[in-house]
């Protein structure tokens, strides 16, 4: 389950301008901005010799206004996620009912407008608390209080998701999101699985992810 790659989009997104000079001397998001196979394999035992895949992706992915599905929200001048796999012949221990953590950075021209997309995000997501519905699909999020992480307050929340099982390949999963803010940068560490995902190995995927910011 790859949700930033499924994520519908619903909307249009909402470019932010650049800066002149300081964007033409800010550089963009790499592969070395994430955590390492071994420190996620510290978390999560099952991607011990496995490998990382970067996606070169700058589009912030928020909810839907109705709450239920996930849209384009900004575009940030760089950005991009990690995905990790484990070892080859079973790449992903989703069936089996293991954690799919991923960790996505976005670098913007300045810690305000960091800060101010973060604020957007938060609004976002915390006037969806709670439970959403339509016909056989329901969602239900609230929040997930975690220690100080990042320059400012982290928003993190947990998701409960049951889609109609006739048009889902998964019809019901859980998640744990963490947004963090570094400088000018916005970083996320989310885990998906088939049961809730554990909180504390969360945020220690989280505390990885904003070492890794070069």
């Amino acid at each position: 389950m790859r949700l930033k790659m499924a994520a519908t989009v619903a909307a249009l997104a909402l470019f932010l301008p650049l800066a002149g000079a300081q964007a033409a001397a800010a550089r963009p998001v790499e592969e070395i901005d994430f955590p390492e196979v071994p420190e996620v394999a510290a978390i999560y035992p099952f991607y011990a010799g496995g490998w990382r895949q970067f996606v070169n992706d700058p589009e912030v992915i928020v909810t839907t206004r109705d709450c239920l599905y996930s849209r384009v929200g900004v575009t940030a001048p760089s950005g991009g996620y990690a995905l990790y796999w484990g070892p080859d012949p079973d790449p992903s221990p989703w069936e089996e009912g293991g954690a799919e953590p991923q960790v996505e950075v976005y670098r913007f021209n300045s810690k305000a407008r960091a800060h101010r997309v973060l604020d957007r995000i938060r609004e976002t997501v915390t006037r969806c608390y709670g439970r959403f519905a339509e016909g056989q699909r329901v969602r239900v999020r609230r929040a997930a209080p975690v220690p100080d992480l990042g320059a400012e307050t982290p928003l993190a929340w947990r998701t409960h998701v049951k889609n109609r099982p006739e048009r889902e390949a998964t019809p019901e999963y859980y998640g744990i999101d963490i947004w963090m803010r570094r400088g000018r940068f916005l970083i996320l560490a989310d885990v998906y699985q088939l049961t809730p995902p554990v909180k504390a190995d969360a945020v220690l995927l989280a505390r990885e992810a904003l070492r890794s910011i070069g």
